[in-house]
């Protein structure tokens, strides 16, 4: 996209060049609407340099300027109106976060109330700005991930340890595969488990889950709710093991890694209970409970610095994986079409006993990635409520192409999903911002979108590229179809044509944008007020 002072627009009118023009003229012009597009973007600019270089000489009309601008309709159907907005609302940010301006006060407010009141281009941009705030984390002192050493031991062994441990034997006739992990009962209330690495990628990961378990344990008084953790079986001080092998009577059909990686530890028996799972027995009380209270467990880690990067695994194409430099991994920021939405809420890593799946915990290094994950936790909770009603029908799921949307709408109890997104969002933004988000969030509009997107299967197709059957071995390109439900994979020619497929359903078409575009306006209004509002209770604002 080119840039918005490359346009040829308003000869008649050259745009203000530091130096040329003073920072008084160049607000009189913006206050007196006098600039046109291009011209309007260097003034910006001019007085972004002037807020960094020179910010003892800023005054009230420096920020009404600004504000001006932003608040005005007169450049809003511009193409390029994203980057004036963003510089604009950086400028603002940069000065309310400059030391001795006595206006200062007033600027993050004034920015809430205009993320609140816009849209578009316009919302994104302010989005971006509030996101950007500067914020103080609390950090529960040094993380320990122990050193990547695995211990030899074999399988009966490890069982043993098992036994050993909790003082019950464990029951292997009860076990069961739960994806790479064989779970296995111990006593009434607890079960067994042992996680092998699938990946050498994933060999490192299954060490600091190991380690996180550890590490939670440690500061679970923080949490502030019930928290049932796994604990880790240790051998000698190790909690990565390499097997000697498994009992052919229990060997998994899913790949695992040649060496027999694993970690091993004790799960309470509620551990694998998924809260879009539970049936339509279950009290509407008990299931708000389990939602809130991972909303509230996961913005207490967020709140320390520590983010939980795939409550769900989350896609834009899942096929580009390999191709993308993004991997494909769906950033809720840029709006695209969501891939298999479903499908990535048949597993989600929080359940009744709490958050799951600690090797996708890693440390914040920046804050600026802050605003990001929020949005990403929340479209992840969303997204798991509406599976989880769904989920109440299997046989109304899409599986062939129609003519007519697979309709499921009337699966949906709007009420309760209204309950359940209020609840989520004020137990977590509680968490993180120490305060309720009142009533910026438009929950009943919104869920009314969810219900017409979710509850029909308007969007079920992708189309496999040329580009990306290039990349597929044969044997891959077979295996791809098969597991898309092709019944006859020999008929297609690898890297002849693209091929379409039903795999949905997504909510977007294919290469198109998401099919709730209120969504990702809910996500940075969320996202952008929970940081600025962090951002003023820490410098006693609010």
């Amino acid at each position: 996209m080119d840039s918005p002072a490359g346009s040829r627009e308003n000869k008649g009118h050259p745009p203000p060049v530091t130096g040329s023009l003073t920072r008084i003229h160049t607000e009189a012009q913006l206050l007196g609407q006098k600039l046109g597009f291009s011209g309007a973007f260097l003034a910006v600019q001019y007085l972004n340099t002037q807020i960094e270089s020179f910010p003892e000489t800023l005054t009230r009309q420096t920020f009404q300027a600004l504000v001006f601008t932003a608040e005005s309709r007169q450049f809003e159907t511009r193409k390029q109106a994203f980057f004036l907005y963003r510089d604009i609302f950086l400028a603002m940010v940069k000065m309310a976060v400059q030391p001795g301006i006595e206006f200062s006060e007033g600027i993050i407010p004034k920015l809430q109330k205009i993320l609140i009141s816009s849209k578009g281009r316009k919302k994104r941009a302010a989005a971006q700005a509030l996101g950007s705030l500067p914020i103080r984390l609390n950090p529960p002192g040094p993380i320990i991930i122990h050193p990547l050493v695995s211990y030899p031991i074999s399988f009966q062994a490890l069982i043993d340890e098992f036994s050993r441990q909790s003082g019950h034997r464990a029951d292997l006739l009860s076990g069961v595969w739960q994806g790479r992990s064989l779970v296995f009962n111990l006593a009434p209330e607890r079960k067994g488990v042992v996680k092998f690495a699938n990946s050498c990628d994933n060999i490192p990961e299954l060490a600091q889950e190991a380690s996180w378990m550890t590490e939670l344990a440690r500061i679970r008084s923080g949490f502030g709710c019930k928290f049932r953790l796994p604990s880790p079986i240790q051998v000698r001080g190790k909690s990565l093991f390499i097997l000697d092998s498994i009992p052919e009577h229990i060997k998994p059909q899913k790949h695992l890694h040649e060496n027999l990686r694993a970690i091993a530890y004790f799960v309470h028996r509620d551990y694998f209970d998924y809260p879009n799972h539970l049936g339509l027995s279950e009290k509407q009380d008990s299931i708000k409970e389990i939602f809130c209270r991972n909303a509230m467990l996961l913005g207490s880690l967020t709140s320390m610095g520590i983010v939980h990067t795939a409550l769900i695994p989350l896609f834009h194409n899942r096929v580009q994986q390999n191709r993308r430099q993004d991997q494909g991994i769906y950033l809720w920021e840029h709006g695209g079409r969501l891939d298999q939405w479903l499908e990535s809420c048949r597993y989600p890593n929080f359940a009744r006993s709490g958050i799951r799946d600690f090797e996708h915990l890693s440390l914040l290094e920046n804050t600026r990635d802050l605003a990001h994950y929020i949005g990403e936790h929340l479209l992840s909770f969303i997204l798991v409520m509406g599976s989880f009603f769904r989920n109440r029908t299997t046989e109304k799921k899409a599986k062939e192409r129609q003519e007519d949307p697979r309709d499921t709408r009337s699966c949906f109890d709007p009420d309760l999903f209204s309950d359940l997104i209020q609840g989520v969002a004020e137990a977590y933004y509680r968490s993180v911002a120490g305060k309720k988000p009142g009533s910026i969030l438009p929950v009943k509009k919104l869920v009314c979108s969810l219900i017409e997107r979710m509850g029909m299967d308007e969007h079920m197709e992708e189309r496999l590229r040329i580009a990306d059957q290039e990349r597929m071995s044969d044997k891959e390109f077979v295996f791809f179809l098969e597991s898309r439900g092709v019944e006859k994979p020999e008929v297609f020619i690898r890297a002849e044509e693209e091929i379409t497929l039903v795999t949905g359903p997504h909510l977007g078409g294919f290469n198109q944008g998401i099919s709730v575009p209120e969504l990702i306006e809910f996500l940075f209004t969320f996202s952008a007020m929970c940081v600025s509002d962090r951002y003023l209770s820490e410098h006693s604002l609010s």
